[in-house]
């Protein structure tokens, strides 16, 4: 499945949108539903990453003084926002 059929099998199950053409949705449907998709995927993303084989699992023990961390030997990566 591709991009291009998500957003028809969006379109057909509507997220709330008036008048979209379940064939072709239009530009600002198609803004709205990357959105979505693209919410869904960090979600995914978020929950599966440390999952994978192929990422680096890390676990140190850092030092917390008044609420504040000691700083990571490597950088700490998490997806949090969406790319514009």
């Amino acid at each position: 499945m591709d991009v291009s059929e998500i957003l028809k099998l969006l379109a057909t199950l509507s997220i709330g949108l008036d008048d979209i053409d379940v064939t072709n949705p239009d530009d600002s449907d198609v803004v709205v539903f990357m959105r979505f998709i693209n919410l869904a995927y960090f979600e995914l993303l978020q929950a599966t990453i440390s999952e994978s084989p192929i990422v680096v699992n890390l676990n140190e023990q850092l030092d917390c003084t008044n609420g504040v961390l000691s700083t990571t030997s490597e950088p700490i990566f998490i997806p949090t926002s969406l790319p514009n």
